[in-house]
């Protein structure tokens, strides 16, 4: 059997002063009796993605070798790069992040992840109370996820509005909030300037204003001489 581990739910807690992970809920991705005439593992299960893959790495080096003997002479072999799916990703991750769940140190959990995206994870560090953003890359050669960098982060309560107004921020920010405080300044700074070119234009204006009543001011006194 296999748990879908999106969908366990529990929590950290202390039961006579040791620290477990109580489970709560979670469905199974599926259930099978194994055999000698059955597959390895049902087809949701991690163990039987890679087995199928292992199938068909089998057969290319077959088809490689006897290509080889056939030809007489040796050819650079193809290299294979599997792709993770977003479940195996997740899974991957989930275990490099609980490195003490064991038996040893009594399945102790450290993080939960929230969601999995291209280059980083949000997770939960239940030691710490806070969000992190967990980014990893994938080793195409030995198709193997490893964790480059851990950054805090934190999750704020806004309402609807403030939600499309912070949104509206980052996109007129080139799609992040990271130095909008910067830009802010500049439209403040931009703001002023142009008030400050407003007040110059009226001043202008005025005097603009006086100096053309004392022409006709003048050309009336002209026309009565």
């Amino acid at each position: 059997m296999e748990l879908y581990a999106p969908s366990i739910k529990g929590g950290m807690k202390n039961i006579n002063g040791q620290k477990y992970f109580v489970f709560e809920d979670g469905c199974f991705l599926g259930l099978q009796v194994l055999g000698n005439e059955v597959e390895p593992c049902f087809e949701g299960a991690a163990f039987f993605t890679y087995y199928e893959k292992l199938t068909d790495l089998i057969n290319q080096m077959e088809k490689y070798i006897a290509n080889s003997h056939e030809k007489g002479g040796t050819s650079e072999m193809t290299k294979f790069n599997f792709k993770l799916s977003d479940r195996e990703k997740f899974e991957a991750l989930w275990m490099l992040l609980n490195d003490k769940f064991n038996e040893e140190n009594e399945y102790e959990v450290s993080y939960s992840i929230q969601e999995v995206y291209d280059s980083y994870a949000l997770a939960f560090n239940y030691e710490t109370g806070s969000y992190e953003r967990i980014y990893y890359v994938k080793d195409d050669e030995s198709d193997v996820v490893s964790i480059t960098e851990r950054e805090p982060v934190f999750i704020i309560d806004v309402t609807k509005d403030e939600y499309d107004a912070l949104n509206a921020l980052r996109a007129y920010n080139g799609g992040t909030y990271n130095k909008i405080d910067e830009k802010i300044n500049e439209i403040d700074k931009i703001t002023e300037e142009n008030s400050e070119f407003v007040a110059k234009i009226d001043e202008l204006n005025n005097a603009v204003s006086t100096l053309t009543i004392e022409r006709d001011e003048e050309k009336q006194n002209y026309s009565n001489a």
